[in-house]
Parts: structure tokens; sequence; C-alpha cells
């Protein structure tokens, strides 16, 4: 069972480090259970593709993958807390935006905690969105450190975060 203090103190070992993200495997996690406990953390969960979706429609198409960072930099600002979650992030695997998401989502982390409910799978510390031949499909490696997990009723970060700077 997922707790919120187990959840917090995820938070607090992420805190102060040069990119403050912390990875949520939705299909691993009982996802209710996760968004109860954020919730009783009083941490905001923000729907990442509706935000785009409906700060991007008056963009031209192909101006968009210049607009994303911004748009979503200047939504994490509105909020007056140290950590906020994203959710439901679909549209940023759409190839129109042009977008490397787990990038984008790091280079997002600086100043705040930015938790991530991952829609696609995790193996072998290799994150995957989509099959092979969907045109949204994306697969990288190198972001174990920031994967939350979930294994035999536990959550643990199994990966030693790296010291803060």
């Amino acid at each position: 069972m997922i707790t919120a203090d187990f959840i917090s103190r995820e938070i607090e070992q992420i805190k102060g480090q040069r990119y403050q993200l912390l990875i949520i495997p939705e299909r691993k996690v009982n996802k209710p259970e996760i968004l109860g406990c954020l919730k009783q953390l009083n941490i905001p969960i923000l729907n990442l593709s509706l935000i785009l979706a409906e700060q991007l429609k008056s963009v031209p198409e192909q101006k968009r993958p210049r607009e994303v960072s911004s748009t979503l930099r200047q939504v994490i600002h509105r909020y007056d807390t140290d950590v906020i979650c994203f959710e439901k992030m679909e549209y940023l695997f759409d190839p129109e935006l042009k977008q490397d998401p787990l990038r984008l989502l790091e280079s997002l982390s600086g100043n705040k905690v930015l938790m991530v409910l991952w829609p696609g799978d995790v193996q072998d510390n290799t994150l995957t969105y989509a099959t092979p031949e969907h045109p949204e499909f994306y697969q990288k490696q190198g972001y174990e450190q920031y994967i939350m997990r979930y294994i035999k009723g536990e959550c643990r970060n199994e990966v030693q975060r790296p010291y803060s700077l």
C-alpha cells in the first residue's frame, strides 16, 4: 500500500537536487491510491495534455514546439507550492510538438519537485510510451534515478539518487 508518508519521504529525498523529477509508473501503481495520497499532501495534480491543448490551440501548428516549454514553465510558476504533479501527459508525445518529454520534464524540475504519472511502461530502467509501430512511440534510458519503484506492495526507490549540488 502506498502511503502519503512514503511519498513525502521520496519528495524530501529529491528536494534541493539539480533536477527534482519524480516519475511514478502509472501501470505499476494503484492510480486512485496515489492520487488520494497526493491530495492528502495538498499537491496540485494537473492534466498536462489539457493544459497544453488549451494554451496552444491559438498558436499556429509550426510554432507550437517552441511554446511547449515556456507554457508549462508559466503554469508551474502559478502555483505557490514546492511540489506539482502532472498526469495525463500523452499530448507531449504527439509528433507535432517535436518534444523529448523526459528531457523537457527534467528541465522544468529545477525549481520545484515535479512528479509525473508516467503513462507508459518501465522495464529494466527503460521508459517507454506506445509501441514501436505507433507514431508516438518513445523510449528512453538514463532516467532511472527519478523512477519511483513499487515492488511487492511497497514503494521504494531502488536507485540511489545523486547527491545535491
